[in-house]
């Protein structure tokens, strides 16, 4: 069997190990929808964050969305495993994680429908992995794996993020906490070989569904354990920074954790480094293109400088000129912009530094540390940096 809990806790889904899903309202018991699929079993489940998409995988070879409010199809992703055993998708809805029993993770592009990542974590076992609420863990930026937990067989994580309960062969329910790397117990299951786990909306009990069908309700409340705060001296602060656009991933996580463990420095540093990105004035970057085809070469030159100082809200300007610039010059300049702006998985650098410092404001979770997120977000709409706070201040107003 299967089970997802929707995001207000008003509906459930459950697979039952045919082709059905049945949509149950939770507060009176009845009904709401079945969905069916011929040639799919539904092994695993996962709502869309605004509850009004839901995910299926299992047998057959691919995973479906559905429109939870119509029954209908929205797309089919996955190829290559006969049997997916879990589903996730990332807090924007914007990215589906597939876990096979072939034992790859492969991270879709939803609107696009094209993979977009494939991840081949250390082990010889199949298992289920899980994007956390907040997309990070997987670490999508890096494609790194961070979190691992022996022989899985279902995962979740908790609404906001921070502790993630696994069922493991053992037959047992282990708790831990996600943003400090530790264990924080574990509990032994009724059902027979649990295979889906949901936390309801606010975190404080955890859903189990085995294959007997035996659905339990457990509190989680005492599994959580309280965020440390350690305030960092001055001196540690610019080392702390530069391990943000570190590509080891574990490192990061930590600097991420040391920042976000000292509000009280840590959120004005990033204040002075921050900044929301400004919008690109269109006539400017089409005169600038137009450059890019000049006969004196300084001044293509300058064109292309000014528009790498542009960042990525020129770079949608660029891909039409890069298409369709009847020049051959434009086109080749207009190309190499693009790759250079668009931020492109696995992400580095300072593209990478951006992403973490997100998280370490929503972590930090200070009036101060929401404000510089509200005004980050307020910034160009097509960057990377305004779309990774937009979405953290919804989450935080949750």
């Amino acid at each position: 069997m299967a089970l997802a809990l929707a995001p207000d806790g008003k509906t459930a889904a459950v697979g039952y190990g045919d082709s059905v899903i049945i949509l149950w309202d939770v507060d009176k018991g009845f009904e709401r929808r079945r969905l069916i699929a011929e040639e799919h079993t539904a092994f695993a489940l996962a709502f869309t964050p605004d509850g009004r998409g839901l995910a299926s995988a299992g047998y057959g070879n691919k995973a479906i969305v559905w429109d939870v409010a119509t029954g209908r199809e929205r797309g089919r992703f996955g190829a290559g495993a006969d049997t997916f055993c879990s589903v996730s998708f990332s807090a924007d809805g914007g990215l589906l994680l597939l876990s096979g029993y072939d034992r790859q993770v492969r991270l879709y592009d939803v609107a696009e429908k094209r993979e977009r990542l494939v991840l081949r974590p250390p082990t010889t076992a199949n298992g289920a992995a899980q994007l956390s609420p907040d997309g990070r863990l997987v670490e999508t930026a890096t494609g790194k794996t961070l979190l691992e937990f022996g022989l899985a067989q279902s995962a979740a994580f908790s609404p906001d993020g921070r502790l993630v309960a696994v069922a493991c062969a053992d037959e047992r329910i282990h708790f831990h906490d996600a943003l400090e790397h530790k264990a924080c117990g574990k509990l032994a299951t009724l059902a027979y070989r649990t295979r889906s786990l949901a936390f309801t909306p606010d975190g404080t009990r955890l859903l189990t569904c085995g294959e007997d069908g035996l659905v339990t309700i457990w509190d989680a409340r005492p599994f959580r354990t309280p965020a440390p705060v350690v305030e960092l001296p001055g001196s540690a602060l610019d080392a702390v920074w530069g391990r943000l656009a570190g590509a080891d991933a574990r490192s990061g996580r930590e600097a991420v954790a040391q920042f976000a463990a000292s509000p009280a420095s840590a959120v004005p540093f990033l204040r002075d480094r921050l900044r929301p990105v400004p919008e690109a004035d269109p006539r400017r970057v089409a005169a600038l293109v137009r450059d890019l085809d000049s006969d004196d070469f300084d001044l293509r030159e300058k064109a292309t400088s000014e528009l790498a100082r542009l960042g990525e809200t020129a770079a949608a300007l660029l891909e039409v000129a890069a298409r369709d610039s009847p020049s051959v010059e434009v086109r080749r300049r207009a190309a190499g912009l693009v790759t250079r702006l668009t931020w492109r998985y696995p992400l580095t650098g300072e593209a990478l530094r951006l992403v973490r410092a997100v998280e370490v404001l929503e972590r930090a979770g200070t009036a101060p540390a929401r404000e510089l997120l509200v005004a980050l977000a307020a910034g160009a709409k097509g960057a990377r940096l305004t779309r990774e706070a937009a979405a953290t201040v919804e989450r935080l107003s949750r």
